[in-house]
């Protein structure tokens, strides 16, 4: 594979890393220049926001639902983690429950507090709605999200009789400047763009809003691969599963099956 013209991830900072080392394990080259900033929100009341959530968590939800790992880093950074670990303790011996998108967002509680978490098989907002449904019914939940998440969770839980708290705690915003990669794309420079959410698609958009066919769009999800069919008429390719391992699987399998991609 070390004749690809390397393979582009776009995600914040060090959120790269795992799709990076299992592109290593392929022997599949990658460039890291990051399209997004998240960071734990920064408005007045952001403060406040996460230490009703974590009251919420200690007395009286029935449930804790977690969409991103980045929603438990920024209750941790907000409040701290010695706070956000006591209140997940309390909460779980009154019999509080936890649910999580998928296996990356669950690692993340289990760092803070050892306790089962319950994850739908396909990591997508609508999978994870419909177990917490047949889990349980018209329970009480509070979901600490992105100011720019979709409403797809809340509006489903709500509309199943649940009774759903949901608060901003952290924001996804497109990088302020270009990055350098959005002129080598135009350039052909890439086999492959990895993309693990529809906001990611918008910020590839926003600087490189035509992709070249010979450049294939892999994607973690259903959900990030619709919004790209939306915005894009270049190759997309959907992972199987958000993994790392699996989306590396998708772009091996993307950038070996023909020959255009080769130097």
């Amino acid at each position: 594979m070390s004749t690809l013209k390397p393979v582009l991830l776009i995600r914040p900072g060090l959120r790269n890393s795992d799709d990076a080392a299992a592109l290593d394990d392929l022997d599949i080259p990658h460039v890291i220049d990051p399209y997004l900033d998240v960071a734990p929100s920064d408005d007045p009341d952001a403060i406040t926001r996460a230490r009703q959530i974590l009251a919420a968590i200690r007395d009286d939800a029935d449930w804790l639902v977690i969409t991103s790992a980045q929603a438990v880093l920024a209750l941790a950074a907000l409040t701290s983690q010695l706070a956000l670990g006591e209140a997940l303790t309390v909460g779980s011996a009154r019999g509080l429950r936890v649910a999580a998108v998928g296996d990356a967002t669950a690692n993340a509680l289990h760092a803070t507090c050892r306790l089962t978490v319950h994850c739908p098989k396909q990591a997508t907002a609508q999978a994870l709605a419909k177990l917490l449904l047949t889990l349980d019914t018209g329970a009480k939940a509070v979901i600490p999200l992105s100011a720019q998440a979709a409403p797809t969770l809340t509006e489903t839980l709500t509309s199943g009789g649940w009774q759903v708290t949901d608060a901003p705690v952290y924001a996804t915003k497109t990088v302020r400047s270009a990055p350098v990669s959005a002129a080598q794309i135009a350039e052909q420079a890439f086999s492959a763009i990895v993309l693990r959410s529809p906001t990611a698609v918008r910020a590839l958009h926003q600087y490189s809003p035509s992709v070249p066919k010979s450049t294939t769009l892999v994607c973690g999800g259903p959900t990030t691969a619709a919004e790209a069919l939306r915005l894009f008429t270049a190759p997309i390719v959907t992972s199987n599963t958000p993994a790392p391992t699996a989306v590396a699987e998708a772009v091996y399998h993307a950038v070996s099956a023909g020959s255009d991609n080769e130097l």
